[in-house]
């Protein structure tokens, strides 16, 4: 997403909030008008128009228009995001490689600025 997109993305949240749905959608359209492609604001503007038409707004959804309400660590799990493993070979596995072994790189063959984007 875009400087502009995620600006656009967190007043649209912050508006979303305070029940400024049609405002927070003004600024959504806006954004997407330069980052069309943006998944995040195409779902944003989704869930906004389901708040304007007062309809049901899925969990899921909601951080979408307002506060995070932590509905997806349900069913995500964050150890991905917090964690990397290094086997005896120097392969760099997300997460806990002995259970999901999901190599992203190797630390003997991965030039030295990739192991920092990865930290």
């Amino acid at each position: 997403m875009s400087e502009s997109g995620e600006t656009a993305f967190a007043l649209s949240r912050a508006m979303g909030a305070r029940g400024d749905f049609a405002r927070a959608l003004s600024i959504v359209d806006r954004a997407l008008l330069r980052t069309p492609r943006s998944i995040h604001l195409k779902t944003a503007r989704h869930a906004l128009n389901v708040k304007l038409a007062g309809g049901a707004l899925p969990k899921r959804l909601e951080k979408f228009v307002g506060e995070d309400n932590d509905h997806l660590r349900a069913f995500v799990c964050p150890m991905p995001f917090e964690r990397m493993d290094e086997s005896y070979n120097g392969d760099i596995l997300l997460c806990c490689g002995h259970w999901l072994p999901t190599v992203i790189g190797n630390i003997m063959h991965t030039p030295d600025r990739r192991g920092n984007e990865l930290c």
